[in-house]
């Protein structure tokens, strides 16, 4: 599986290629997950997973503390608590969780719902994988505490979906190292007219592989924009959301994100 992350889009902008192999260079994220490796909490055992590929998915919305790590939150623990218990009880009874998560939670992903996407076992802290290894998708796992905080985590479906894309920058469209870009002389309707004369080569018979090479201006051009495998939660939602509307064979219309305009095909 290819590695991809919401850099994708970060990577958007750059004309030179990744060297020596075909794999997409990935970025530092906007939505970063929950640190990952080892807890500097006690360890639990991690039961076996309830899917045969080892992989699953999750949404967590995350109460911190003061002294939690990377925590800035002035709550004491106790209060930390109560307050993860009263959102607990709220997700289990069918409160939406978006709107739980975008309301309390102190991960970075809290206004996308909490979403996180789909990890290998092994790979997130151990008692975030022991509560989400018993439960099944769409379920709400028993609160939890790591060294970050208290989460109220939520099974998902592992879904993901082969994607390839082309994008075409303007001024004031975001680059990678987080700055917007100045000074090309395009507007977002001169990049929108180049996409839209992108789509007119590709109804006249022009290949996919041809039309990114001249149009893209990320670093992935150069291999006909191929993303790989994506989950849910890698990528910028308006991005996102478009992709997997998608169908595979399908190409979306022009799409707007912070990096650009771009044309989607899921494979």
């Amino acid at each position: 599986m290819r590695a991809l992350a919401t850099a994708l889009l970060v990577a958007c902008g750059s004309t030179t290629p990744p060297a020596p192999a075909p794999e997409p260079v990935a970025m530092p994220s906007p939505v970063a997950p929950i640190p990952v490796g080892p807890a500097p909490s006690v360890s639990v055992p991690v039961p076996e997973r309830l899917v045969p590929s080892g992989s699953y998915a999750a949404s967590h919305i995350l109460i911190d503390y003061a002294g939690a790590h990377a925590s800035l939150s002035t709550r004491s623990v106790a209060q930390a608590r109560t307050l993860a218990e009263s959102v607990h009880a709220q997700a289990v009874g069918g409160a939406d969780f978006d709107r739980l998560a975008a309301d309390h939670s102190a991960d970075p992903n809290a206004g996308r719902g909490g979403r996180i996407g789909v990890f290998l076992a092994g790979t997130m802290m151990p008692e975030f994988e022991a509560a989400a290894a018993v439960v099944q998708p769409g379920e709400i796992a028993a609160l939890t505490q790591t060294a970050y905080g208290f989460h109220i985590i939520r099974r998902d479906a592992v879904v993901q979906g082969n994607f390839r894309h082309m994008v075409v920058g303007f001024d004031g469209a975001r680059k990678r190292d987080g700055t917007t870009t100045s000074g090309m002389g395009r507007d977002k309707e001169a990049a929108r007219a180049l996409l839209v004369a992108a789509q007119a080569r590709l109804a006249d018979g022009d290949t996919w592989t041809d039309v990114v090479s001249d149009v893209s201006e990320d670093n992935l051009a150069s291999f006909a924009g191929d993303l790989g495998t994506v989950t849910p939660g890698q990528m910028v939602p308006s991005f996102e959301d478009a992709a997997f509307a998608l169908q595979p064979g399908q190409r979306s219309d022009i799409v707007e994100s912070p990096y650009g305009l771009h044309l989607i095909e899921r494979y």
